[in-house]
């Protein structure tokens, strides 16, 4: 491989010593008349066409050696790989089996740590709250009492505030997700389309969406040819350009 390298280096100058005057012919060649388009046709014939076609032939075999093994080393990579990457898999999948199965777990047990934190919170609210009502009664009872009766409705008339957050633990402890030392994982979101008209319908009515869709110009191309360029599609706008062909002689 070292050798062919080197081989092609050298080959390279060459080339490139050859190439210069025909490519300052091509940059000066003008197209004007009936003379000049067969002189150009025999620039492209007789010398360019020719001059690739040495290059390839040259080029050629040690593309397809090179080729050739890398393509051997990477069928025996993969070779070596499969049953590996087959253990790898397997053992992901249980590994991210038992990791779902754990976290529906999880999820079970903070929600009802949450829900008897919050069941706490609403009992020890009505309690206070019932202790401050009775208290509230008292007194007015007591301002009746000594003629104050308006003070009394006044009180009555306010709103009971309890406040049980000194009762009530701040952080909340909840299982934390399962772990082992050099293993994690993730929750990745994909998305397929299942009805592409509804998807356009949608697009039409928010064009912030357009991006999730892209055109298939293959299709297109092979459409417009199709029709020798009388394509009308809203939308899409044709175009068109000259492919000049030429062979060696």
């Amino acid at each position: 491989m070292t050798q062919a390298i080197s081989i092609s280096n050298e080959y390279r100058a060459a080339v490139g010593e050859a190439l210069e005057p025909v490519v300052a012919a091509s940059s000066q060649l003008e197209v004007v008349d009936q003379n000049s388009f067969e002189a150009a046709g025999f620039l492209l014939t007789d010398v360019i066409k020719v001059g690739i076609k040495k290059v390839h032939e040259y080029c050629d075999p040690i593309c397809a050696a090179s080729n050739a093994a890398h393509k051997a080393a990477t069928n025996g990579r993969g070779e070596l790989l499969a049953p590996w990457l087959k253990a790898e898999t397997i053992t992901k999948q249980k590994i991210g089996l038992y990791l779902d199965q754990q976290e529906e777990i999880r999820k079970a047990e903070e929600a009802r740590i949450y829900s008897e934190h919050e069941a706490f919170r609403i009992a020890a609210e009505k309690h206070a709250r019932e202790e401050a009502e009775d208290a509230r009664l008292e007194t007015a009872a007591e301002l009746e009492s000594i003629g104050l009766g308006e003070e009394a409705e006044a009180l009555l008339d306010e709103e009971i505030v309890v406040d049980v957050s000194e009762l009530i633990d701040q952080e909340i402890a909840v299982p934390a997700p399962a772990k082992v030392l050099g293993v994690s994982s993730r929750i990745e979101y994909n998305a397929e389309v299942t009805d592409l008209y509804a998807l356009c319908v949608a697009i039409v009515k928010d064009r912030s969406l357009l991006n999730l869709v892209t055109p298939d110009v293959a299709k297109l191309r092979q459409r417009v040819r199709s029709v020798d360029g009388a394509l009308k599609i809203p939308g899409v706008k044709v175009t068109q350009r000259r492919i000049t062909s030429a062979t060696a002689r």
